[in-house]
């Protein structure tokens, strides 16, 4: 069953952020600089720095925070894509 993916906690305090979920496993989010990651210079192995969101999970949902202390990796940018949300 796919769940509801609420993100209404994650984007508290962030003006209009921009997510984006690992291609290999869509239950991973991340945070990332929208002018970054839509630059149509940089290539799909170029590096993104991401905030890592971390989930609880109940029987309807996946509940996204962002990770305490605040948490960057660095991942290429073809292993992301966007996520559409409202």
């Amino acid at each position: 069953m796919n769940k509801i993916k609420n993100l209404t906690f994650a984007a508290e305090g962030k003006d209009r952020p921009l997510f984006v979920s690992e291609v290999e496993d869509e239950r991973k989010i991340y945070i990332v600089d929208q002018t970054d990651f839509d630059d149509l210079s940089k290539k799909s192995s170029d590096p993104i720095e991401c905030l890592v969101l971390e989930f609880t999970e109940n029987n309807h949902e996946l509940i996204y925070r962002i990770k305490q202390p605040e948490t960057f990796i660095v991942m290429k940018r073809g292993m992301l894509h966007g996520l559409l949300t409202q």
